[in-house]
């Protein structure tokens, strides 16, 4: 499977990227971490 591929993901819901990435590293079923920001389309 190529390095870049997506396998599974989980929403972390955080006061901010530093906070999620903490969450995410403290996780042991996580064995890569890369966070992105999503916002709310509600409203759109």
């Amino acid at each position: 499977m190529d390095l870049e591929s997506i396998t599974g993901f989980l929403v972390i819901n955080a006061e901010n990227i530093d906070e999620a990435v903490k969450i995410a590293e403290s996780s042991p079923i996580i064995t890569n971490v890369r966070v992105y920001e999503a916002m709310s389309m509600e409203g759109h």
